[in-house]
């Protein structure tokens, strides 16, 4: 599991741009599978993200709160490796990975 925020003793201080992009596409490369929440329509690194980690072939899924924006709105059903998820509450996501674990990320729509 990569979680930059996790590795982090001060939750307040963010390395630099250019460590934090390297470091996050060096990452990113290494992992099985993504996990994304998105919790509103806004402007935000992790659709940067989102979009290297559908490039790269990666297992994700996107749980969503409000609405996903436009390019990704489908991409559960037209990207094999992609699910999304609309969620209502953290306790929702929680209880969602806990009863699925990591099958989660292998019941693909078109497999």
């Amino acid at each position: 599991i990569i979680c930059p925020m996790l590795e982090k003793e001060n939750k307040n201080v963010f390395d630099g741009k250019a460590k934090a992009t390297k470091e996050n596409f060096s990452n990113l490369k290494q992992v099985d599978s993504m996990l994304i929440i998105y919790p509103k329509l806004t402007p935000s690194s992790v659709l940067v993200e989102t979009g290297y980690g559908v490039a790269l072939t990666k297992k994700m899924v996107i749980f969503y709160n409000e609405e996903l924006p436009f390019i990704l709105d489908k991409a559960g059903e037209n990207i094999h490796h992609v699910k999304t998820c609309k969620y209502s509450s953290l306790d929702e996501i929680s209880n969602i990975l806990e009863s699925n674990g990591m099958a989660l990320f292998e019941d693909y729509n078109n497999e």
